[in-house]
């Protein structure tokens, strides 16, 4: 009980608290603080309680490992950012409550995704940019076919890109309408998770419409290198 205090106690120094828990009665216990929280669980049940409380709630696919606490939990305060849960101008209590019990503050502006988007403000539009990295982690976490996979996407002067590289496919989106092509309609990510799974780039205009597939890029090498490397 001690432990639960103590996150009241800290919750209370916070904007929102980010709860990792697989545990009803400790989500209940939390919810009588006056800070807003975040639950994040792999519990079928407790996740579908807490949404159809109202609470915010973010699907995990496997519990907390203990591994390595930090990691884990900035991987995990990144996703939510990206998802719009957590703003940049945030003080975040993450709280562990699972096996092992953890408490960790943290800024968002320490994490380093802050500086990206502001890097990208001007050049494409924010909200394409947190959809693109909401999908690229829904990938990370899903993969495709009981396998994990990778891929890539490039947002932004699109022209430009399409005459640094080439279609080794079919293109899957010649043709179709560009609402149901653009990334921040979320009806089209299932879409572009089976497109994943192939060779080459997605490449995204700065408004956000998907123009290719399967694209690779083409790249002008300037380097000798020596034998054997």
């Amino acid at each position: 009980m001690k432990f639960i205090e103590h996150c009241l106690d800290l919750g209370g120094k916070a904007s929102v608290v980010y709860l990792i828990t697989d545990t009803c009665r400790v989500v209940e216990k939390l919810r009588k603080g006056d800070t807003p929280i975040i639950v994040a669980t792999a519990n079928k049940k407790l996740y579908d309680k807490m949404r159809r409380t109202g609470v915010k709630t973010r699907k995990l696919i496997y519990p907390m490992r203990p591994m390595d606490i930090l990691t884990e939990t900035k991987n995990q305060l990144l996703e939510a950012y990206a998802e719009g849960m957590i703003k940049s101008n945030d003080s975040v209590l993450c709280v562990i409550a699972n096996k092992m019990n953890a408490l960790i503050m943290f800024n968002p502006k320490d994490i380093g995704i802050t500086q990206l988007k502001k890097e990208m403000k001007g050049r494409i539009r924010i909200t394409v940019a947190e959809a693109v990295l909401g999908l690229a982690f829904e990938i990370m976490k899903e993969g495709r076919e009981g396998k994990s996979i990778g891929t890539l996407f490039i947002v932004g002067d699109t022209e430009k890109v399409m005459e640094n590289s080439r279609q080794v496919i079919i293109n899957p989106f010649k043709g179709h309408d560009e609402e149901s092509r653009n990334i921040l309609n979320r009806g089209s990510w299932e879409t572009l998770k089976e497109f994943a799974l192939l060779d080459g780039a997605f490449i995204v205009s700065r408004d956000g419409v998907v123009g290719s597939a399967g694209r690779y890029i083409n790249i002008n090498w300037d380097i000798t290198l020596q034998g054997g490397l």
